[in-house]
């Protein structure tokens, strides 16, 4: 294949990334995507008729030298690398070998049982629970149940700020929150009673949902349009950068010493008690 500059490999980057249905997977892909891109375009190296694989190593060792991205980091960036240029030979836009193909052996080393991102400890928990509870203002509800959900339930914050009213249920008399998983698989996670109580008394208090039976039982929505389990105070879907601005606030009051975000709750192995 020939070069393909400016607009011509912005329009293959869109093709590709439009193939996956997930909007957080293509997100995560275009982050990547751009970091080599932007390393290439420094280097004065054409991405599509002259990178190679002596470039790859040479980004690779560029991120290491920094020390500002772990191994996964840069396992995860040279996987979508791999996967743009296996796509370009996929659909016969390039006749080029997949210069992030590397030798296993030379690739990123990560502990598989170890998480790269760190947890909290059961006193950490506790006190981002006990500044979630002191929050004031008109959402103040709302920032106890989002916390007790990401916490207890161990939701990705997309799976959060996605799921809707409706999804709420019960499963052999447990209460339970069905929703869409990362990868578009369906999910069912049982709710205890922290996480109950504290979104029970935000659910009350929306006016979007005055006179609305909640949770609706499965099969009785009827034509009703989605509402958003976690809403602004219009009645609209509450966005993931929002919770993660939250959660930082709560752990600077808390003092919490950790880089905070959904994910370290999700690693969170110490649940805190009521």
């Amino acid at each position: 294949m020939g070069g393909v500059a400016g607009d011509g490999l912005e329009k293959l980057l869109r093709e590709w990334l439009v193939s996956y249905a997930s909007p957080h997977t293509r997100d995560a892909y275009q982050r990547d995507l751009r970091h080599w891109l932007t390393f290439l375009a420094v280097s004065g190296v054409d991405p599509l008729t002259e990178a190679r694989r002596v470039h790859t190593h040479a980004w690779l060792r560029a991120q290491e030298a920094t020390g500002r991205a772990s191994a996964a980091t840069r396992a995860r960036r040279l996987a979508a690398v791999s996967a743009f240029y296996s796509w370009l030979i996929a659909e016969d836009r390039t006749d080029r070998a997949n210069p992030a193909a590397i030798n296993p052996k030379q690739k990123p080393k990560t502990d598989p049982t170890r998480p790269s991102t760190p947890g909290l400890s059961r006193a950490q928990a506790e006190a981002l629970l006990a500044a979630a509870a002191a929050d004031t203002g008109p959402q103040a509800a709302r920032t106890a149940a989002i916390v007790a959900l990401l916490l207890y339930g161990g939701l990705r914050v997309g799976e959060l700020v996605g799921a809707d009213v409706e999804q709420l249920g019960y499963n052999r008399n447990h209460r339970v929150l069905r929703f869409t998983a990362k990868g578009g698989g369906p999910h069912l996670v049982a709710l205890p009673a922290p996480v109950t109580r504290r979104l029970d008394a935000y659910l009350a208090g929306r006016p979007d949902l005055a006179e609305a039976r909640v949770p609706v039982p499965a099969g009785q929505a009827g034509a009703r349009p989605r509402r958003p389990l976690v809403a602004t105070a219009s009645g609209a879907r509450v966005d993931r950068g929002a919770v993660w601005r939250l959660l930082r606030r709560l752990a600077t009051t808390a003092k919490i010493p950790v880089k905070m975000s959904p994910h370290v709750l999700r690693y969170t192995l110490c649940h805190p008690g009521p």
